[in-house]
């Protein structure tokens, strides 16, 4: 069953002692502890984590079955403890069973250590018992395919024993660009980031990929391909998003999402 959803920023910048964090991302860095606790209240047994960065491949998603090495920041000493996260063999495997003629679902023709996907986790699962992650990296398709493939996702993990969090580890929109045009390219960036969040949070998730998509020429973003495939899931339950938090501090907008289900 699913019992946890939401959207994580993967900004380097935010991968800090907890200290350090709250004094420069005020605003997102509470949030991150606010939805720490939510996560940890609720007790997966497993997570799913949805990004555009890793093993991509043209026709299908892929699962990356790599462990994950995750190092978490404590105090002002900076003192580092490393977790290691083991890959969920049971829903990779149930997956790629269901979707072995039309492949919507491949494993990873080679590990990729996702950069982005470790900063996440280490936002995330800080204070969290050990938990079995699922890794999926989305395909170089549409919004339609992603949505599908979320449908297929949302019946296996309803299907099976375990209690799932998925997760999207992305950030909004950042500057393609650094001459003249930049300021432009600023204001677009946030203007984005405003309609996004904003038609999100009006339950309007095929709008709000259709805005962006409307905009991704201008803009650099890694959230619509995973948003589609989380939208697709969350299709059938009954959710309601909130925006816990955002800034855009250095270029690139980081914003705290939850959809309540």
């Amino acid at each position: 069953m699913i019992i946890y959803a939401a959207l994580v920023p993967h900004a380097q910048e935010l991968l800090r002692a907890p200290e350090e964090r709250a004094l420069r991302f005020p605003i997102v860095s509470r949030a991150l502890q606010t939805q720490q606790e939510h996560l940890y209240a609720r007790k997966p047994d497993a997570l799913v984590l949805i990004s555009s960065h890793g093993a991509q491949m043209r026709y299908s998603c892929t699962m990356d079955m790599m462990p994950l090495p995750v190092v978490h920041h404590f105090g002002e000493s900076k003192d580092e403890q490393a977790r290691l996260f083991q890959p969920d063999i049971e829903t990779s495997t149930r997956l790629r069973a269901l979707t072995e003629c039309s492949q919507e679902f491949m494993y990873a023709p080679h590990d990729v250590l996702n950069g982005e996907a470790l900063v996440s986790l280490a936002l995330l699962l800080e204070h969290l018992p050990d938990v079995h992650v699922l890794r999926l990296t989305t395909a170089y398709r549409d919004n339609a395919f992603h949505m599908h493939v979320g449908k297929i996702l949302e019946e296996v993990l309803t299907a099976l024993p375990l209690r799932y969090a998925v997760v999207i580890s992305a950030d909004l929109a950042s500057i393609k660009t650094l001459d003249a045009s930049a300021h432009r390219a600023r204001l677009d960036a946030l203007e984005f980031d405003r309609e996004f969040l904003e038609i999100i949070g009006k339950g309007k998730y095929r709008d709000a990929l259709e805005r962006g998509q409307m905009r991704s020429r201008s803009v650099s973003q890694c959230v619509l391909d995973p948003s589609a495939l989380l939208f697709g899931l969350l299709a059938s339950c009954k959710n309601r998003s909130i925006v816990l938090g955002y800034e855009s501090p250095f270029g690139t907008g980081v914003a705290v999402v939850e959809f309540e289900l």
